[in-house]
């Protein structure tokens, strides 16, 4: 039983990598590995033994069939609900590292460097236009918008045909900023998300929605991604 358990334990999962990572990034002991060790297989086993108590308890109130098809439709959501969460966490991560990297490189933030690629495809003929190109509220944009023509990357003119509306459109300065630019994660999930079907598009929004509205963070008009709300931007 015990070559098994190891046996098992080599198979992928069980968090190696990251444990060795661990290990070897701080430098610690062969006694530290050890301790380590002990300590994720006695939490290892004890969930198992939780499961298994659990399921013994459970038995004397549903039938074994009954009882079977729950505990799979537990094991199940507890996926999906880990597959979700990685899902999010692998898109927190890619923007925070991508946004790094162009603010280390550009000096300017990843939003603005995804609203400096939407108008380099073409102009925006109002800052509606350039909320929905890039998926965003419009005073989200706007906050954008106005650190980009302060730094004289982006021109503001009101169009001739309607006073009440504006023109947004890159200046040569601007252009010269974004030449050789890299793509930017939020094109990236945009393109993603072009690329599932519409009925797919739809339940992950609306699931989406109701994890924020469960977890009470909904905001009237939240950030445009890469760029911080109490940010003053560079």
């Amino acid at each position: 039983a015990f070559a098994l358990g190891a046996l098992h334990a080599l198979e992928p999962g069980h968090g190696k990598s990251l444990a060795s990572a661990y290990l070897v990034a701080g430098r610690h002991t062969k006694k530290d590995a050890v301790v380590l060790g002990l300590a994720t297989t006695l939490s290892h086993t004890a969930v198992v033994l939780l499961l298994a108590l659990g399921s013994l308890g459970l038995r004397s109130l549903l039938p074994a069939g009954q009882l079977e098809r729950w505990v799979r439709l537990l094991g199940a959501g507890m996926l999906v609900a880990l597959g979700a969460w990685n899902a999010v966490r692998a898109i927190v991560r890619a923007l925070r590292v991508s946004s790094r990297m162009i603010e280390g490189r550009m000096g300017i933030s990843g939003a603005q460097l995804f609203v400096m690629q939407q108008l380099a495809d073409r102009p925006a003929h109002s800052m509606n236009e350039l909320a929905d190109r890039t998926a965003t509220h419009q005073s989200s944009v706007s906050v954008v918008v106005r650190r980009l023509v302060d730094h004289g990357y982006v021109s503001r003119t009101t169009a001739d045909s309607d006073r009440r509306r504006v023109e947004l459109a890159l200046t040569d300065k601007g252009r010269e900023v974004l030449a050789g630019a890299p793509t930017t994660v939020q094109v990236k999930l945009l393109r993603g998300a072009r690329a599932l079907g519409a009925a797919e598009r739809k339940t992950l929004a609306h699931l989406l929605e109701a994890w924020v509205r469960a977890a009470g963070i909904e905001d009237a008009a939240p950030p445009l991604l890469g760029e911080e709300a109490g940010d003053n931007g560079t």
